[in-house]
């Protein structure tokens, strides 16, 4: 993957051998350095968007490549290194093939559990620190500031952020149910980044007591399971959810994960793969190809289950000091054991854009889902097939599912994946989280209309205001990136929207509250 963004490289190995070094001196003067409990890094300088330069260190490893021995397993803290690392090129992101984007190609690499942080020039520290978890149905995704660019949290010069990358898809979620492959492994990776900013992020002019963790879509939805697992207890101070629910049918954990193993065993051709032990079967896919076990997912039904969302999350049976999840979370979050910690959360107008354009506007796809929509929409609505009558009369005005009305999709996907789970997280907080434990919620709704639309991505066809304000839309505000959008001009509405958003995410991270109802003076829409 291609980097875009300027950045002022540094020419050294990855790694230079010394002893004893003193890191300034080796770096050099003009280069940011600092040392961490792994070493020295040499980082590097980004410019601003409308503010100044900053430091940047990125492609920070925080464990051990994934490869080998290691796939399908915890992840483990990387080593210690003796010379300096070359913190100035940004890896790319963990091996995926992306079903939210119409090509679908392969891309990434198995090696990918790096970090990169950020931080002011300015600024009297310790800072409040953002950690951010990116988004992409657990199946894709980057940390990669080619598209999550940190320049506009940056400008604010009041936070040091940190954004990760964690497995997905099969090499990130596959489970046996035991001990072969406990599976949550792309949760686990972030809880690790989560401990190596514990670790090290006073060096970097953060306070460790004041970390925010946010995320969208199933970063948001991670953010909640941070909330509940045992792992994640002192990790984060606030949380913001922006577009997920842990609550979402896409992400209910599976009971049956092991089939879900088998079956991709045996979509590798892997003999006898529906009844050799877990162990073994483990072990002939950690020797699979990583492309061609990622790739292969094709060979799975496509109408199997959701048809996008394969790999999840996972309940695990084999318990240990290093499992995730023993309870089902939407369990634990009813019943209140979750971190009281002020939480906000938020979402666009069309949120289920994300699950249908991919349906609704491919060839193929569009009439095989038409063909079978009596099995099909209880299945995007989550409810009881005995539901289907009420869903044609709620979305669809009483009439079978057609081009015609195809609309009601979108709105049925949007309400039963999204807003629907989404309330549902928040009145169960509410009720059982007194003001008195210090937890709070804030809601707040983005419905702003700018020049660039995020559906393209979803389509692969020109920008077009035809799907109003999708999933993933506020991303374009929050984040630059350059891979994919211009830059807005600097006097721009959207620019506006940008600086507004961006500011309200940085003053919930320094005071755990949102301000009241105030919508962004503009006809196109704002965020309240």
């Amino acid at each position: 993957m291609s980097n875009p963004v300027t950045l002022i490289l540094l020419l050294l190995p990855a790694a230079i051998s010394a002893v004893g070094m003193n890191c300034p001196a080796t770096c050099g003067s003009t280069i940011p350095s600092v040392t961490i409990t792994d070493g020295c890094l040499c980082g590097t300088t980004m410019p601003g968007l409308e503010g100044g330069p900053f430091d940047a260190y990125l492609g920070v490893p925080f464990a051990k490549p994934p490869v080998g021995e290691l796939r399908f397993a915890n992840p483990v803290r990387n080593l210690p290194w003796s010379g300096a690392y070359n913190a100035s090129i940004a890896r790319g992101a963990c091996l995926q093939q992306n079903e939210f984007n119409p090509d679908r190609a392969l891309a990434g690499d198995e090696d990918c559990l790096y970090l990169n942080v950020y931080k002011p020039r300015t600024g009297s520290g310790p800072l409040p620190v953002m950690a951010y978890i990116h988004g992409g149905g657990y199946i894709a995704g980057t940390a990669h500031p080619a598209y999550v660019g940190p320049e506009k949290f940056m400008d604010t010069g009041r936070v040091v952020l940190v954004t990760f990358q964690y497995r997905v898809g099969a090499l990130g979620f596959l489970s046996t149910g035991d001990r072969a492959a406990p599976g949550d492994f792309g949760l686990k990776d972030q809880t690790m980044a989560l401990k190596w900013i514990q670790e090290n992020i006073r060096r970097f002019g953060g306070d460790p007591a004041k970390v925010t963790l946010f995320g969208q879509s199933a970063g948001a939805s991670s953010v909640q399971l941070h909330m509940v697992s045992p792992l994640s207890a002192g990790l984060f101070a606030k949380a913001i959810s922006a577009s997920g629910s842990m609550l979402s049918y896409w992400n209910r954990p599976y009971e049956d994960a092991l089939t879900l193993a088998r079956r991709q065993g045996e979509a590798l051709d892997i003999s006898n793969a529906r009844a050799i032990s877990t162990e073994k079967l483990v072990e002939a896919l950690r020797k699979v190809d990583a492309k061609q076990l990622v790739g292969s997912v094709d060979k799975l039904k496509f109408w199997y289950n959701q048809p996008i969302i394969l790999y999840r999350p996972v309940v695990e049976r084999y318990v240990s000091k290093e499992t995730f999840l023993s309870e089902d979370p939407a369990r634990l979050w009813a019943s209140g054991r979750y971190r009281k910690v002020p939480w906000l959360t938020g979402f666009v107008p069309n949120e289920g854009a994300a699950l249908t354009l991919g349906v609704v506007t491919n060839a193929v796809k569009l009439p095989q889902f038409l063909a079978n929509q009596t099995n099909l929409l209880s299945m995007f609505a989550a409810v009881p097939k005995s539901q289907e009558k009420n869903l044609l009369k709620r979305f669809f005005a009483g009439a079978p599912v057609s081009n015609a009305n195809i609309d009601g999709f979108d709105k049925m996907v949007t309400e039963a994946a999204f807003l629907y789970p989404m309330m549902k997280s928040i009145l169960l907080y509410r009720a059982s989280n007194p003001s008195a434990s210090g937890g709070s919620v804030s809601l707040y709704h983005f419905n702003f209309a700018g020049r660039y639309r995020y559906s393209a991505l979803y389509t692969g066809q020109p920008m077009t205001s035809r799907y109003g304000i999708v999933h993933g839309e506020d991303l374009l505000y929050l984040w630059r990136s350059p891979a994919v959008f211009p830059d807005f001009p600097r006097d721009s509405p959207e620019a506006a929207m940008s600086r507004r958003l961006v500011k309200l995410f940085v003053d919930f991270a320094y005071e755990g509250l949102c301000p009241k109802r105030t919508p962004f003076s503009s006809s196109s829409g704002g965020v309240d």
